[in-house]
């Protein structure tokens, strides 16, 4: 269930060649989903002054390159290099501090909570929201619910923006994030777009993304800003981000799956989505603001390839395999025992069994900006959806606030 791949042909420190790359359901509504107008393109190439801790540099701003993303037009990549404060070290660990001279001490951000949040399709056609087109009956319940209570804790938790990782939205060199105050279009799942005709208009956080665009870059990253108003967000951001908070009351910051698992590794992966996550909790910290991170993926993804008549018929639902589950079981008994950090460790090996959807580095990315909990994960649900394994999980840093749900 991929789509949004996008193999960027710009200037940049690393080239990878891109590699070459079911239903019925009721309908709300005929409308049809119009094809995105091409953004034009005002490229402009130069030279980038680098930026360095400890140092202060002119930066300006470059533009780079086009590409092509879902909705078929073309989109133009904006760096943003900001001129730096200086930094100074704090102590003998050799952390980095921002030295704020002029306006005096600003309150440090903090990820508020790091949510493992499943994005089938079905289980928002399932609720029936205005925005989406199909209508159904109900189904998935054992989710749905999970995510009812997930939203409601939610609603207790005082936080400025989402932050979500998303497998659906593939880039082939680098990760790219949302670079727009605002993308309103129509989100169309291209496996299943019987159930999944979304009309999205989303807020972004840009200045937070742009932090950690640029963050992610001195760390050594290939990054890009996404500013093509057509661009078509993926349907695995807005399912995630819809079952979590509904109302749409909070921006978002989207990040692109690098997909470095298929042209090298399961074990690369890993260690760039740990780089990832590294910069992006370094930039929540330097930006004073509180963030909640979304890992938008199932655990074991094996799937059927035929679809019940009535797709919301629950009679049909199971798990592909026992494999599966075992698999399943064991990563979610991990979570429950807070060894994050050896889940993390066997994820390659997982990836391999099951074809588990942390090969987009979701997961990984996600434990790496909290600095791999050791304390246990909130277990809200799990439930197969056309035979993916797939379990809603929350990590909750205040231990004040932290409970068993399951």
């Amino acid at each position: 269930m991929s789509e949004n791949s996008i193999a960027a042909q710009a200037p940049s420190r690393v080239s990878k060649p891109p590699p070459l790359s079911l239903g019925s359901a009721r309908s709300r509504t005929n409308r049809p989903a119009s094809r995105a107008k091409g953004a034009r393109i005002e490229s402009s190439e130069k030279k980038r002054t680098s930026v360095r801790y400890g140092t202060q540099a002119a930066a300006k701003p470059v533009t780079l390159g086009s590409t092509t993303g879902q909705s078929g037009g073309l989109s133009h990549f904006t760096f943003h290099a900001t001129k730096h404060i200086p930094m100074k070290a704090t102590g003998a660990s050799g952390r980095f501090s921002l030295d704020w001279s002029t306006s005096g001490a600003m309150a440090k951000g903090e990820i508020v909570l790091g949510c493992l949040a499943p994005h089938p399709p079905h289980v928002v056609y399932a609720e029936n929201p205005d925005q989406n087109e199909p209508f159904a009956e109900g189904g998935w319940e054992a989710l749905r619910w999970g995510y009812h209570r997930l939203a409601r804790k939610l609603k207790t938790i005082d936080y400025d923006c989402i932050v979500v990782l998303t497998p659906h939205w593939q880039t082939y060199v680098g990760n790219h994030f949302l670079g727009l105050e605002r993308f309103q279009n129509i989100s169309v799942d291209p496996i299943f777009p019987n159930l999944f005709r979304f009309h999205h208009d989303i807020k972004v956080d840009v200045e937070l993304s742009e932090q950690m665009c640029e963050a992610a870059a001195e760390s050594g990253i290939v990054t890009k800003m996404m500013r093509n108003p057509d661009f078509r967000v993926d349907y695995g951001t807005i399912v995630s981000c819809h079952m979590m908070n509904p109302d749409w009351d909070k921006p978002l910051v989207t990040i692109s799956s690098n997909r470095s698992t298929h042209y090298y590794s399961n074990e690369v992966m890993n260690d760039q989505a740990t780089a990832l996550g590294e910069a992006v909790a370094k930039a929540i910290e330097e930006s004073g603001k509180k963030v909640v991170l979304v890992a938008s993926h199932s655990l074991s993804h094996r799937h059927f390839v035929t679809e019940a008549p009535l797709p919301e018929d629950m009679s049909r639902e199971h798990i592909y395999n026992h494999s599966q589950y075992v698999w399943d079981m064991k990563a979610i008994d991990m979570m429950r025992n807070g060894q994050m950090r050896e889940l993390v460790d066997i994820l390659p090996e997982m990836i391999e069994q099951t074809m588990a959807e942390a090969e987009g580095g979701g997961l990984t990315w996600m434990m790496a900006a909290m600095g791999m909990p050791d304390y246990p994960a909130e277990i809200y649900g799990y439930q197969s959806v056309i035979g993916t394994g797939n379990a809603i999980a929350a990590w909750d840093p205040n231990e004040a606030t932290r409970e068993i749900v399951l």
